[in-house]
């Protein structure tokens, strides 16, 4: 490198891009052989030409800044490392605010996981021991600003459209949910089905992409009244009322500044507001992450598992691992609004048993879930002006087994149109190695006509949907009832394999690896034929995707009940949540939600559901509504397995 400097030396004050990557260069060499201070020297150079050249928040410039950052970090001089890192995060914030409304979710996450690795090592740097840990605040204050950005920003975009009142670009929002249900459809269709019928995916991925861009450009003149700062924990405190506090729950990959990789030891991070607090959040946390994730929550599922069979099976080590250490820091802390991550999306927190009180966590202490700790900053909708009249759609006890011949006769006579596009022939292969049948849920029948009953005396208007009527066509003609409530078999393939000619289609979705079974399911589960007959006339298959459900009109619904196994499982994505049934309705725009974590009991679902809706309409508060019927359910069913299935998000 000495050698070649001169080389690379330009007249004009040693300013070309080809010098300054060859001095970056000889500043990683230096790092790399433990010359920090020859290497601090060069990168500092760099600097300096890069900022004359691009700029201070060019991403040349950006990236440099970071590795002097992290090389004051591995000197162990955190002063000096502070400003530089917290600069680079604060430039891709400002990036992040900047740059994402004009984007679609495709080019949103794809920038977005550009620039998503320096918060994660930013949390590294800010629970090291010996840290400022006033950057314990800093380090809530990113996770406000990006956690659930994506479903965020796609839930903005929808109602900014729609409350636009353009006539122009509310029909240019319609074709594209028209789009994105016929890549729907086309991608259930196999390779040899889509080179049959000429099916281009490419482009029409690409078509719906370019629409959404343009979606995006022209809805941001209407958002004029979008809050353009960033949320703050001390905003969050203000809210919190005594006895109450607000948790983040934070994963992240444990970083190694010295090598400047991620290594494979994840941590998660608690962070603890309580109107008392002072300076910074609480920081619990959790070393053993990759443990977690791994041993212990395979262990507490095991546990849930064997308790199907009415055997009583005490969890002792789930309570201990997922939350003792974080209870310590709640010492009279009756109320607990907490924003989860990770693993923690995949188990009900009410259900582990305190070893030392032998008390479950519903009887100890109240946890809200909440997508994201900033929700309690933002306005509540009136929901009395949401929706001018009570109506609820129910639906439950599909026939499964409907024929086709059937199926086409009942959608002729409620009129609904049929498409040319058939996409039968391939859900048998979804579905291969993981139903083996589909058994009617007579439960689900008592379950609706119980709810019908409860809601209709208090006067709302129910729309039932049972048996022959409870089509997927059906469901995609809602128009935001106050509540939505499914009762049938949901279903989530955490592993899907790629199709037969390598090439992913479907499979690489998890939205399409999601959802529920709806009349005439079986029929389509198990078509032997694989045949494509255009004269079987649906366009719907009875399966009902997540990807489907995230198109559906539900901006004025309160409360979304998936009565079914499994709608809470998804792929789990760190800091997006879950992405599946739960993550499809809330960008539909459903208020609250009710969702299950494992596979269910008939039986005691359409008792605690009904019970729900009962306590509901006594009370007004769907929160205390809910944790009422888990208690009486509890007096009959005694273990986690049936009264803690269930899951509420929101309010």
């Amino acid at each position: 490198y000495n050698e070649s400097m001169p080389y690379f030396e330009t007249p004009d004050g040693q300013a070309s891009s080809n010098y300054s990557t060859f001095v970056n260069n000889l500043a990683v060499l230096h790092k790399k052989t433990g010359n920090y201070k020859e290497a601090e020297r060069f990168y500092q150079a760099v600097l300096r030409i890069q900022s004359q050249r691009s700029g201070e928040t060019a991403p040349d410039y950006l990236r440099t800044l970071t590795n002097l950052g992290e090389l004051y970090i591995s000197m162990g001089q955190y002063a000096k490392a502070e400003p530089i890192i917290k600069k680079v995060i604060g430039s891709y914030l400002n990036e992040l605010q900047t740059h994402f409304p004009a984007m679609s979710e495709k080019e949103k996450s794809q920038f977005y996981s550009t620039v998503s690795f320096h918060f994660d090592s930013f949390n590294s740097f800010a629970v090291l021991k010996n840290q400022n840990p006033l950057l314990l605040g800093d380090m809530y204050n990113n996770q406000l600003a990006t956690k659930g950005m994506l479903i965020n920003g796609t839930m903005q975009l929808k109602n900014q459209i729609l409350k636009s009142k353009d006539a122009v670009l509310i029909d240019l929002y319609k074709t594209w949910i028209k789009k994105k249900e016929q890549m729907a459809r086309v991608k259930n269709m196999t390779v040899a089905e889509r080179l049959k019928r000429s099916v281009n995916l490419e482009g029409m991925e690409n078509e719906i992409n370019e629409l959404e861009r343009n979606l995006s450009v022209k809805s941001e003149k209407f958002n004029s009244t979008a809050r353009k700062t960033l949320y703050t924990w001390q905003e969050v405190q203000s809210k919190l009322k005594k006895d109450e506090a607000a948790v983040e729950i934070i994963r992240f990959r444990k970083y190694s500044y010295k090598h400047t990789v991620f290594t494979d030891t994840i941590y998660y991070a608690a962070l603890i507001v309580k109107p008392e607090t002072q300076n910074n959040p609480t920081l619990v946390l959790l070393e053993n992450g990759t443990e977690l994730e791994k041993r212990y929550l395979k262990y507490y599922r095991n546990v849930v598992e064997q308790q199907k069979g009415g055997t009583e099976i005490k969890d002792e080590f789930s309570y201990p691992q997922f939350w003792e250490k974080i209870c310590a820091q709640l010492i009279s802390t009756k109320k607990v609004y907490l924003s989860v991550d990770g693993f923690y999306n995949q188990i009900n927190l009410n259900t582990l048993r305190n070893p030392s009180t032998g008390k479950y966590l519903i009887d100890e202490i109240d946890i809200q879930i909440l997508t994201n700790t900033s929700d309690l900053l933002k306005t509540k909708p009136n929901q009395n002006a949401k929706s001018k009249k009570q109506t609820a759609s129910l639906i439950g006890y599909p026939n499964y087994n409907l024929s086709q011949a059937d199926k086409n006769s009942t959608i002729k006579k409620l009129g609904i149109p049929i498409d040319e596009i058939n996409e039968l022939s391939t859900v048998q292969v979804r579905f291969s190695a993981s139903l083996s049948t589909v058994k009617e849920l007579p439960g689900t029948k008592v379950e609706v006509e119980s709810i019908q009953k409860i809601l209709s005396d208090k006067r709302w208007e129910v729309k039932s949907l049972m048996s022959n009527l409870a089509l997927e066509e059906n469901v995609k003609m809602l128009q935001g009832p106050t509540v939505f409530h499914i009762a049938t078999h949901g279903f989530f393939e955490p592993d899907m394999e790629s199709d037969p000619t390598g090439k992913s289609s479907k499979y690489d979705n998890a939205l399409f690896r999601s959802g529920l079974l709806l009349a005439g399911s079986a029929e389509s589960i198990y078509n032997k034929s694989n045949a494509i007959d255009a004269s079987m006339g649906t366009t719907e298959d009875g399966v009902l995707t997540a990807y489907e459900a995230m198109n559906l009109s539900l901006d004025n619904t309160e409360l979304v009940v998936l009565s079914a196994c499994e709608t809470g499982l998804g792929e789990v994505t760190t800091g997006e949540g879950v992405y599946g049934l739960q993550r499809a309705f809330k960008v539909a725009g459903a208020d609250a939600l009710i969702f299950s974590l494992w596979k269910v009991d008939d039986a005691a679902t359409q008792k605690l559901m009904t019970n729900f809706y009962k306590f509901w309409l006594e009370s007004g508060n769907k929160r205390e509504a809910f944790l009422k019927a888990q208690l009486a359910l509890r007096e009959e069913y005694k273990l986690p397995y049936f009264w803690g299935a269930f899951v509420l998000i929101g309010e």
